[in-house]
This record gives C-alpha cells, sequence and structure tokens, in this order.
C-alpha cells in the first residue's frame, strides 16, 4: 500500500523556528513605528486578507496592497495597541494570540482577542490572515464612530 507521507513534515521545528524569529522581528519594527521593517518579512506575492464583513474586509495581494490594508485597518481607529500574548509555529504556519485594543474616535477603548496565521515560503511570509473574536461588534464600533462625525 503506498502511503502519503506529506503529514511528516508538518511540524518540522526547523524551518519553523525561522519563521517565528521573523515575526517576532516583523513586530519589533512595527512596534518601533518602522512600516517597513515589518513589510520586509513579506514576499512580494503576499496576500492580506481582513474579514469580509469589516470596512476594511477583503483580499490586499502584493505587499503594496498588504500597506493598504494595514492603512485601512489602522486608520479606522483613533488608536490601536496590541499585546502578544503566544506565538507558536509548525512547518510554514506561525499562529499569533493577541490581546488588541482598539480605540474607535470619540469612543471607548475596548479589549478585542485576534489570531493571526501566517503562511510562509522561504523565509518570508506569503499569506497573513488575522482571525477577529466577533466581527460585529468591530464593524458596529466602527459604525458608531463614524455617525459620531460631525
Amino acid at each position: 500500500m503506498a502511503v502519503n507521507d506529506h503529514y511528516a513534515r508538518m511540524g518540522a521545528l526547523e524551518p519553523a523556528s525561522a519563521n517565528l524569529e521573523v515575526v517576532r522581528e516583523a513586530y519589533r519594527q512595527l512596534e518601533r513605528g518602522n512600516e517597513e521593517g515589518f513589510l520586509a518579512a513579506f514576499a512580494e506575492d503576499v496576500v492580506g486578507y481582513e474579514a469580509d464583513s469589516l470596512p476594511y474586509g477583503g483580499a490586499y495581494p502584493s505587499k503594496e496592497g498588504l500597506r493598504r490594508m494595514m492603512h485601512l485597518m489602522f486608520n479606522s481607529w483613533e488608536k490601536v495597541s496590541w499585546n502578544i500574548t503566544e506565538l507558536t509555529a509548525g512547518g510554514d504556519l506561525v499562529v499569533i494570540h493577541v490581546i488588541m485594543t482598539f480605540t474607535p474616535r470619540g469612543g471607548k477603548a475596548f479589549d478585542f482577542p485576534v489570531t493571526e496565521v501566517w503562511r510562509f515560503r522561504d523565509g518570508l511570509a506569503i499569506e497573513l490572515r488575522p482571525f477577529y473574536w466577533d466581527t460585529k461588534l468591530i464593524a458596529d464600533a466602527l459604525a458608531a464612530a463614524s455617525s459620531n462625525k460631525v
């Protein structure tokens, strides 16, 4: 019987460890306000995804698309901060659990759990996909902030 052994490479530690360091460095750069340093973690053909139910939802192909995705997300809020609580990696994936603090324009800040999945190829991220706990809460907070504009 022929056995498909693709699972034997799943969870491999050597590339996963290197990918984990790429993500750590990317977030160090972002915390310093170095957008280019953050984007250096990504391949030119990266695709970023935001949930379709969000005002900035959709697929953002290319490094420039990822930059646009970041700007749309960050500029939708008065302030965004984060606290990474867990990082784990296996094979070509890095998974991050983060508590985001979103402050809507003219509104009260709230904490919100997000999980990000980064997919890698040859040491660079080719996919970034955040998963929000409750996209309706995010969309409602942005809608309320938008309706408060004069």
